[in-house]
This record gives C-alpha cells, structure tokens and sequence, in this order.
C-alpha cells in the first residue's frame, strides 16, 4: 500500500486510484472527472494522485451482472 493512500474506513469499503476506479466502474478518464465534479464520487487527492471512496457493493454487484 502506498503511503500516500487513505487508509480503508471499514470493511465494506476501499480506495482504489483513478486507473482501478475507472476499470472498476468501467468509465473513461472524462466521465471519472465529471463525476468527481459533480460530487458524484467520494474521493481525497494525495499529491497529484486521487483516490477514489468505492463501497464493496457497487464492485460486487457489477461483477454479477456481467
């Protein structure tokens, strides 16, 4: 784990970089921007780096549904 990234608040959460999240959330560089703009994406920035707040059921229920 890299220091500069936010320690997991609880189990059910993680806080994975721009790159994982965009995989994660399968969205483009653009729309992972948009999102963080309109407040849509909980996320602390460490240096030039983001981090984004990413529920364990949003990646559970996108890995069913594939």
């Amino acid at each position: 784990m890299n220091d500069n990234q936010p320690t997991t608040r609880n189990d059910s959460q993680r806080w994975p970089s721009s790159k994982t999240t965009m995989e994660l959330l399968n969205i483009s560089t653009y729309e992972l921007m948009h999102q963080r703009q309109a407040g849509k994406l909980e996320y602390e920035k460490h240096g030039n780096t983001y981090f984004y707040l990413i529920p364990h059921k949003v990646n559970s229920a996108e890995t069913e549904s594939k």
